[in-house]
């Protein structure tokens, strides 16, 4: 028989598992931009060239990579939530862009970090890697699209669940608003090939993971449909 002491236990193990869920996700990334080897703007050869130096980084690096689709997203989705009970409109909408864009974003990690390690590990000549990626990848019209929307997605998605969670009154105003910050210290991050500032946006994300766990832990996310 289920009492109401079973059923507050397991309400209490979910709660606080996803209260974990939502500060591990953001720091599984800050680890994993570390072991990145190659700058996020590279030219390919240079990618290319970097891989097979540091293939051993690179297979962590790919490691890291299926724990965002594990950890990161998930953890994300359950800031969103907690600001879709106090926001629904513009939490809904970055939700809706992050789940698309995060999607998509796998898509691309894993064709082409799977094949840059696949090919260091398998000796392929670097002038055969670069070009599958600049003629094949690159300008395959089949992931035009996915780059595109996770372009969005990964951009527009926080921003808005980020100004949703600081209007949401659930949470202190400046919570959502270090999550609005981390997106402009990731472009920035990307765009020097700053390994550091790749994982200090990460970390932006852990800190409003922390605040918002508190309240999942002791309020649940607050979401109830319509």
């Amino acid at each position: 028989m289920t009492t109401a002491e079973t059923v507050h236990g397991r309400r209490t193990t979910g709660r606080t598992a996803a209260g974990a869920l939502a500060v591990l996700g953001p720091l599984s990334v800050a680890v994993g931009a570390l072991f990145l080897p190659y700058p996020g703007m590279s030219e390919t050869s240079e990618m290319v060239a970097d891989s097979v130096a540091a293939s051993g980084k690179l297979s962590v690096y790919v490691l890291f990579n299926l724990l965002y689709g594990i950890l990161y997203v998930p953890a994300v989705l359950l800031i969103g939530l907690v600001a879709l009970a106090g926001a629904r409109r513009t939490a809904g909408a970055g939700l809706v862009l992050f789940a698309v864009g995060s999607a998509a974003q796998l898509t691309l990690l894993m064709s082409q970090d799977f094949l840059l390690l696949a090919a260091a590990e398998a000796g392929v000549d670097q002038a055969v890697t670069v070009r599958i990626l600049d003629d094949g990848v690159a300008a395959s019209p089949v992931l035009t699209w996915p780059s595109l929307l996770a372009i969005a997605g990964m951009l527009l998605g926080p921003v808005l669940i980020g100004v949703a969670l600081a209007r949401s009154g659930r949470v202190a105003a400046w919570v959502g608003w270090v999550f609005v910050a981390s997106v402009p210290v990731l472009l920035v991050g990307q765009a020097t090939g700053v390994l550091v500032l790749l994982a200090l946006a990460a970390v932006l994300q852990a800190v409003t993971g922390a605040w918002v766990a508190q309240r999942i832990v002791r309020d649940g996310t607050g979401w109830t449909r319509a």
